[in-house]
């Protein structure tokens, strides 16, 4: 997919389309809500209890549609009094297209459930029908807004599928929902949300940034390395997610499954961070082409990341979250959003690096801080438990 967009739509663009998913990228925070871990972690432990269960369902289905209503009517009011010279309508519908998504797809059902194998399939034959709308649909730099959309279409068609399938095969019926179980659904989500929103705030908000300051060429180099990176970190959260509920339902003691996590993941993603740095050139070249040769400077730069993200996500999302202190682990995430924000600054206005490099070296500090802060909590944390 990456080669064809980048073949489509050029540099420009491409950093129009980067631009355009950090835009969209607050609201889908705010329709996502935290549901993707807390919602999961429900699902897991409410399998055994049909009736519990179709609750859990109901309730975070309507929580979520609550929220992505009042996402979508805000965001074409500020589109209408602020953003039409900015953004097409074409944009704005795609845009909402992601919010219906997002609100939509059921990744925390099948995750609860652990149906990893269906999740699988779903993904791989939403990605290559997105990549069949994308030959059809992208075919200059102005298409921008139909890459964005070809995203997203797929997945909602999906979901549909999906729910039906899971009511019919998991065995479990939807109840009548309560305000009590939507106000559940939403605080159990709360701490998710923090801290999802402070990842994406700063994560988007680099974007942006760097658009302001350059041009959409250069926030084309920084996005295409970030997606390579990107690409890496989902397999990670994937990971996680996947061992999340049974962390959840398990009472065996969590410093020692973290450990034996951290035995297997450091070595393998220490070796991976090397290959990454060492083919740097040759992944851009092959993903992009020769006109995104700044990308390849720029990965080389955020080769750390994937080890700095697995043994943060380990020790955070399953030895705070999936312990059930979820207070710590958005605080981990809100530390690593403020040393990103605050090191974006520093660097660029006491140094004389280049706009990109400053974003590159902020999101890298952000990682680090947040693999030290999560083991520092988690070790205290498990010896005030033990």
């Amino acid at each position: 997919m990456l080669p064809l967009l980048a073949a489509r739509l050029s540099n420009s663009g491409f950093g129009r389309l980067a631009i355009l998913q950090a835009a969209f990228q607050y609201g889908l925070t705010i329709a996502g809500f935290g549901f993707q871990l807390s919602a999961a972690r429900q699902v897991a432990v409410a399998r055994s209890d049909a009736r519990r269960l179709g609750a859990v369902v109901i309730c975070t289905l309507l929580a979520k549609a609550s929220l992505g209503l009042i996402v979508l009517i805000s965001a074409w009011a500020l589109w209408a009094f602020a953003g039409t010279s900015t953004i097409s309508v074409s944009e704005m519908v795609a845009g909402s297209s992601a919010i219906f998504a997002t609100v939509l797809f059921p990744m925390w059902l099948l995750q609860g459930l652990e149906w990893f194998g269906l999740l699988a399939a779903t993904m791989a034959i939403t990605r290559a029908c997105t990549l069949a709308l994308i030959w059809l649909m992208v075919q200059s730099t102005k298409d921008a807004g139909m890459a964005l959309a070809a995203q997203y279409f797929p997945l909602i068609i999906a979901s549909i599928g999906l729910f039906v399938f899971t009511l019919k095969r998991a065995g479990f019926s939807l109840q009548r929902p309560t305000v009590d179980g939507i106000k559940l659904a939403l605080r159990e989500a709360g701490h998710g949300f923090s801290g999802n929103v402070a990842y994406w705030f700063y994560v988007s908000t680099n974007v942006l940034i760097l658009g302001k300051l350059t041009s959409p060429e250069i926030v084309a180099g920084f996005s295409a390395a970030d997606r390579v990176i990107q690409a890496i970190r989902g397999f990670v959260y994937g990971g996680v997610q996947a061992a999340l509920p049974s962390f959840a339902r398990s009472g065996e003691n969590a410093y020692a499954r973290i450990r034996r996590a951290i035995l297997v993941v450091f070595p393998t993603f220490a070796v991976g961070c090397v290959m990454l740095a060492l083919s740097s050139e040759f992944i851009v070249r092959i993903l992009y082409g020769p006109t995104f040769e700044r990308a390849a400077h720029l990965l080389r730069w955020m080769s750390p990341i994937p080890l700095l993200a697995a043994l943060g996500q380990c020790i955070a999302t399953l030895g705070l979250f999936g312990r059930g202190r979820a207070d710590l682990w958005s605080f981990v995430i809100i530390l690593s959003a403020f040393v990103d924000l605050f090191g974006l600054a520093f660097l660029h206005f006491v140094t004389d690096l280049p706009a990109d490099e400053c974003v590159v070296f902020a999101v890298v500090a952000a990682d680090a801080s947040m693999l030290t802060a999560a083991y520092l909590l988690f070790t205290r944390d498990a010896e005030r438990t033990t």
